[in-house]
């Protein structure tokens, strides 16, 4: 599981990746883990511009802005999202010319 911020993550079973919100419920007194919000995505490039997509146009709807400020929040997003990347290359020890799958956003 990729944790991601605000709550969201991207998960995987064996046909595809999944961009959602975790959650526990109790069902018949049993405890499930479900996903709140889920999208469905063929490869991670996907999952990823998705969430990409999600965060800014959350943020359009709450907030009022000009487009330069949202171009900005925009590019924001992307290096945070960027960062995580490096971050979890790093910790793999992707270095040495090793690095993770291209992202595109």
């Amino acid at each position: 599981m990729i944790k991601l911020w605000d709550g969201w993550v991207i998960t995987a079973d064996s046909f595809q990746y999944i961009l959602g919100q975790p959650f526990a419920r109790i069902t018949s007194g049993r405890k499930k883990n479900d996903m709140k919000n889920a999208t469905y995505h063929k490869d991670l490039n996907q999952a990823l511009k998705t969430f990409w997509l999600r965060v800014n146009r959350e943020y359009l709807a709450d907030n009022d802005v000009t487009l330069q400020e949202m171009i900005k929040h925009m590019q924001e997003v992307e290096q945070s999202i960027r960062s995580l990347i490096r971050e979890e290359a790093q910790s793999e020890n992707m270095a040495d010319g090793i690095t993770p799958v291209s992202i595109k956003l």
